[in-house]
């Protein structure tokens, strides 16, 4: 899990403010990552569940 820092002094106060902005940035990127694989799973997660109804629907058009 991400942790929230005020000032990149609170992550650790003996790391340089490069060093500490770079931390903070990969775990930024690492949580908005998370963030859009979940996104993904969701949306395969309902196209999964749409596909029997899509398929019925086309078998309908087609067949009259």
């Amino acid at each position: 899990m991400v942790t929230k820092y005020r000032s990149k002094r609170e992550l650790n106060p003996m790391l340089s403010e490069d060093r500490a902005e770079r931390i903070i940035q990969e775990r930024t990127a690492l949580k908005n990552q998370s963030r859009n694989e979940v996104r993904f799973l969701r949306t395969v997660t309902l196209l999964h569940a749409a596909l029997p109804c899509v398929k019925h629907a086309i078998y309908e058009s087609l067949m009259g």
